[in-house]
């Protein structure tokens, strides 16, 4: 028999979906998606982090939309970590680059997202999304 705590409940529900065109700072960095469906409160849209709250394993997945040859990556703690490249000229829903992985974090370890290249406004198209699947 398996007892459940208010722990155990916080821990299984550490997740976050943002999508819809974000705002990209000078450095590529992703912030300010449209619209944030679900939040259990360790992304913040304003800076565009994740902070792992509890160290154990990660479902990190996004995409973006761009023109011509693009690149996208999580930095993890300031460096890149994951990512992928894609190209296209923006005109056809796959164009751009995208992701997912499985990843061990740390407790407090600083998750975002860096474009390389211009992006093309799409709200569907530009996700980012993490989920915590356990220790």
């Amino acid at each position: 028999m398996r007892l459940i705590t208010q722990q155990t409940a916080y821990i299984n529900s550490v997740s976050f979906f943002a999508n819809a065109s974000p705002t990209a700072d000078g450095s590529g960095f992703l912030s300010s998606y449209g619209n944030v469906r679900h939040n259990t409160g360790q992304y913040d849209n304003s800076t565009g982090i994740f902070t792992v709250p509890v160290k154990g394993y990660y479902f990190i997945g996004a995409a973006s939309r761009t023109e011509g040859n693009g690149q996208l990556f999580a930095v993890i703690n300031g460096s890149d970590d994951v990512g992928n490249d894609g190209d296209g000229d923006g005109s056809s829903a796959t164009d751009g680059p995208s992701f997912s992985c499985i990843r061990y974090l740390d407790r407090g370890d600083q998750i975002r997202l860096q474009l390389q290249g211009s992006q093309v406004g799409s709200t569907p198209r530009h996700f980012f999304t993490m989920m915590y699947l356990g220790a």
